[in-house]
């Protein structure tokens, strides 16, 4: 049961922002029904996300507003289409010699 919630957990955000297609939208309903812990959490979280948007909006400071932004546009940056050298490392061959053959005469 434990891991059927987590699951379920998971979607709550989306539950609640109606983002689920309906059919898992009737599985998180069904399993709400089922286990009311899972609908105290629901209410739960329904309450937090109604605080949260009741507080302000601040702004960002400059200064993190310019890091976040460069660590984005280094990650997110596109592959480069320029071709690409391979190079593969050759196998060491042993050379072919009569060293250890003997000779027959």
């Amino acid at each position: 049961m434990v891991i059927i919630c987590r699951r379920y957990r998971i979607s709550l955000s989306a539950y609640l922002e109606n983002e689920l297609d309906e059919n898992r939208n009737r599985l998180v309903e069904k399993h709400l029904f089922n286990f009311p812990k899972g609908a105290a959490v629901l209410e739960t979280f329904r309450k937090t996300i109604a605080l949260c948007r009741e507080l302000p909006l601040l702004p960002v400071p400059e200064e993190l507003h310019f890091r976040i932004m460069r660590l984005l546009e280094r990650e997110f940056q596109p592959e480069s289409t320029a071709p690409r050298l391979i190079t593969r490392r050759r196998a060491t061959r042993k050379k072919k010699g009569n060293k250890n053959k003997k000779r027959k005469d």
